[in-house]
């Protein structure tokens, strides 16, 4: 059996879509099954993949079907028509969704939002968030007094919100990751800023932080198997889903919309009470075997 991922990934579109397609090829290569990964972008937070504009390549498109077995596309910016070349081969096409952007005529979709819409036949909820493999198995969090906090926002920050969220927090020590292209990098006796981070390397500063202000993206899965407690910003519209899924659960604080966001006062709220609840929410939404759980679901389908 062989897949194949398209996606995209890089300065113009984040780096969300390529992590999520690249930990759910982790688990097809624990079976011994062959991945190929096909990136439109300049991204270069995975090594192991290919190069191409496919989206501009409609010969790719007819053709690739009949070469995997399992084409998964996770794109914002594909067409109904590319889709549509893809699954006319033949194979199978699984299809991320978190925007219900199209009817992509998909054999399954993926979306793990807490907020799902089950529309079609597919894999819908947190027990099916597509983490990589350093997520997968997570020792339960220990819940200490508010020493370390840790802010990540994602891979591009194109309107420069990162110098607002630091303005809003109190001088502890703080980890900042940050992006190639960040317009704003944070200086400061306290401040720790990271980039190029492994999937090791952001778990480790996940476990040392006490709370967490991040993007309303990805991210908030890999924190949630964490149990970080995490004040969220909604930094665009598509994490809109997100962000009401993850309130809904109790996991996240939210401080606002990149319009109008009040980091500060969602920091005071955060008691050792209110923080411990989070943990366990979000370690109890977030198991980290939604990548093995898709992987068998499509192997008995």
């Amino acid at each position: 059996m062989k897949v194949a991922f398209l996606t995209e990934g890089g300065t113009s579109y984040g780096g969300g879509h390529l992590v999520r397609c690249h930990a759910l090829s982790e688990a097809f290569v624990e079976r011994g099954i062959e991945c190929t990964i096909y990136v439109q972008g300049d991204s270069t937070l995975v090594a192991d993949v290919e190069r191409k504009d496919w989206r501009e390549d409609t010969q790719f498109l007819s053709t690739i079907g009949a070469a995997y077995d399992i084409v998964v596309m996770d794109s914002y910016h594909a067409t109904a028509a590319m889709y549509a070349l893809v699954k006319m081969q033949g194979t199978r096409l699984v299809v991320f969704d978190d925007l219900h952007r199209l009817d992509y005529g998909a054999d399954y979709i993926i979306n793990a939002s807490p907020a799902a819409r089950y529309d079609e036949k597919g894999f819908y909820g947190p027990s099916y968030a597509t983490l990589r493999k350093e997520f997968w198995d997570v020792p339960q969090k220990e819940i200490s007094e508010m020493q370390r906090i840790l802010v990540t926002i994602g891979n591009i920050d194109p309107d420069g919100r990162l110098k607002e969220i630091m303005s809003q927090l109190p001088a502890v020590k703080t980890d900042v990751v940050v992006g190639p292209d960040f317009p704003f990098v944070p200086k400061g006796e306290h401040i720790s800023v990271h980039t190029k981070l492994s999937a090791g390397e952001m778990r480790k500063l996940m476990a040392d932080a006490d709370i967490c202000v991040s993007a309303c993206g990805q991210t908030l899965y890999e924190l949630a198997r964490c149990g970080v407690p995490t004040i969220g910003v909604g930094l665009f519209d598509n994490q809109k889903d997100l962000v009401k899924g993850f309130l809904e659960a109790g996991f996240i604080t939210f401080a606002g919309w990149y319009t109008d966001f009040t980091v500060a006062d969602a920091v005071r709220e955060m008691t050792p009470a209110k923080r411990r609840k989070a943990s366990q929410i979000g370690q109890h939404l977030v198991d980290g075997q939604g990548c093995r759980r898709i992987v068998d679901g499509l192997l008995q389908g």
